[in-house]
């Protein structure tokens, strides 16, 4: 006896079978039990079924056709069944029995629509395809069926294929070769729920957080924390440094291929990161305390990093604030002579406000001058002691006049000096605040941070 399966041609494909020797053996006709050549219950369930009540009548009128897949099904480790005939009879071997639940054994020999009677409506159009030539494979599908007393959730994957009888020129019955997948499937779906619940509580979470994955450290989460930190919502899917290229030279990269490589974690108190939040807003620094932790898959391989932290900026400035008000108490109680006094106030403020240069000046309202006696600068920045004519650098002049502090972000953007920006920026005051200093109801002065 040989089984060969037929060409595939178009959307039919067809389970052929010669026969050359009888499967059934001596005097097999006269024990259907024998009638198999594997053992198990199933086959000693088929052999002594009374088959005669049902259409396809005794085992020794079956067609050769369906004696060998029956045959095959029951030598067979996998869950396979056989549905037969115009009444769609159903068999199967010994390890679809789970599969029936308590469907077994009385599901033998019944037809297909009765024993699935409750998934009918999904099953019934399938075996149509079938009958009609077409195989039908599916990787999965959720079927409700009753195993123990009440529909349940079960999935497959399987492959339905037709049984053709050569002699007559037609499907004689269906080949099914089936696993069942419910088990992994609902291990899955609790994984996924547990993930889904995890990002939940991150998005809720009131620190930052954003996940990563690979050496790249592409950037797989964000929470509405971190979105409202880093204006992040575009982030997804890119990789950090592309993300968010403002944050390079400042080591946050190179700890994050650190924490990749080693799987150390790292933890950071009240850093400073300085970052644009898009292409062309201005850059800000913020204080951050945070950790980046690894993540691992199912073993100890490195998959990941997560971070999570907080932004303490108005923290650490309020402490910032305390100290140098402190401090500059101490040198008004402490310094007596008025320009040293200036000098020490302007150098605790610019420290304070971490801006380039602060200090104090006297404007001559006639001459639209001011005269800086002495000012604190920053490393690397010139100071501008001496007169300056205000009308050089715009028109924030008439502001000051009028006692309205001037509040300069942009030279190139603001209307009072965006004629000549390049003024203020070759005296490193491309932003600025001049605050009027007033004595006895009139204009003295203004503090040049």
């Amino acid at each position: 006896m040989t089984l060969r399966r037929a060409t595939k041609i178009g959307l039919h494909r067809f389970v052929r079978f010669d026969i050359s020797g009888d499967i059934l053996g001596p005097s097999s006709k006269d024990s259907a039990s024998a009638a198999f050549r594997s053992a198990g219950e199933m086959a000693e369930r088929i052999g002594s079924f009374g088959w005669s009540a049902t259409s396809i009548g005794p085992v020794s009128s079956w067609p050769a056709e369906l004696k060998t897949v029956v045959d095959l099904i029951l030598g067979s480790a996998q869950p396979m069944f056989v549905v037969w005939g115009q009444d769609r009879i159903w068999l199967y071997n010994d390890a679809f029995i789970p599969i029936l639940g308590r469907k077994h054994p009385t599901a033998l020999g019944l037809p297909s629509q009765q024993v699935w009677a409750e998934a009918w409506g999904m099953i019934g159009p399938m075996f149509d395809l079938v009958y009609q030539g077409q195989s039908v494979h599916m990787d999965d599908i959720e079927i409700r069926i009753d195993k123990h007393g009440a529909p349940e959730e079960t999935h497959f994957a399987f492959s339905y294929n037709p049984v053709t009888q050569p002699e007559i020129g037609t499907t004689g019955g269906l080949f099914g070769v089936c696993t069942e997948t419910t088990d992994r499937f609902l291990a899955e779906k609790r994984e996924r729920l547990a993930a889904e619940r995890q990002i939940h509580l991150f998005e809720q979470a009131p620190g930052f957080i954003i996940i990563m994955r690979g050496h790249d450290h592409v950037v797989e989460f964000v929470n509405d924390a971190h979105r409202q930190v880093f204006n992040s919502g575009d982030w997804l899917s890119r990789p950090i440094r592309d993300a968010v290229p403002s944050l390079a030279g400042q080591g946050f990269f190179d700890r994050l291929d650190d924490v990749f490589a080693s799987g150390t974690t790292f933890e950071a108190q009240g850093v400073p990161a300085r970052f644009r939040r898009s292409a062309d807003s201005p850059e800000e620094t913020r204080y951050l305390t945070f950790i980046y932790a690894p993540l691992y898959d199912g073993g100890n391989i490195i998959t990941g990093i997560f971070c999570e932290g907080f932004d303490v900026t108005e923290t650490f400035r309020a402490r910032k604030r305390s100290a140098a008000l402190a401090e500059l108490g101490d040198v008004v109680r402490l310094v007596e002579d008025p320009d040293e006094l200036a000098y020490a106030a302007a150098e605790i403020i610019g420290r304070e406000l971490d801006v380039s240069r602060a200090g104090y000046g006297t404007i001559d309202l006639a001459n639209e001058t001011i005269s800086i006696e002495r000012d604190w600068n920053a490393p690397g920045i010139n100071s501008l002691a001496g007169v300056l004519h205000f009308r050089d650098y715009g028109t924030y002049i008439d502001d000051l006049k009028r006692g309205i502090t001037v509040v300069i972000e942009d030279a190139d953007k603001d209307p009072r000096t965006s004629q000549n920006p390049e003024a203020l920026k070759a005296i490193s005051a491309q932003s600025l605040i001049n605050m009027p200093v007033t004595e006895r109801g009139g204009l003295c002065g203004p503090t040049l941070p």
